[in-house]
């Protein structure tokens, strides 16, 4: 898999603890009739991604003061996929996450019944 890259940004004026605690992302919106398998997640739920873009313009300035030039991409997602390694990985940590909830509901149980002797 290719390396993933922190797309976030800070302002440059907060302090390092802000910054950590106000980075702001892209965000793509999509529907589950483009991407069905978004079907059943929930706020804070991840995953991982695979696009197909085509770039449609750019805007490239040079800051004074600092080396090289920034830009900015209008970027056209063409394709878009799950990766299944992810998905995976999300259902198993859901389904020990279930698991775990029934061993506890069990053993509140059994402690409940046991002191009602």
């Amino acid at each position: 898999m290719e390396k993933m890259k922190d797309v976030g940004e800070t302002r440059s004026e907060v302090t390092a603890v802000e910054a950590l605690e106000n980075k702001h992302y892209p965000t793509l919106y999509l529907s589950t009739k483009q991407l069905p398998e978004l079907k059943g997640k929930e706020p804070g739920d991840k995953g991982i991604l695979s696009v197909e873009y085509e770039v449609r313009g750019y805007s490239i300035r040079s800051v004074k003061g600092q080396k090289g030039e920034e830009g900015q991409y209008d970027i056209e997602i063409q394709k878009i996929g799950v990766s299944k390694k992810a998905v995976e990985a999300e259902d198993k940590e859901k389904d020990e996450e279930k698991e775990t909830e029934e061993i506890k509901k069990d053993v509140k149980e059994r402690l409940k019944a046991g002191r009602s002797y």
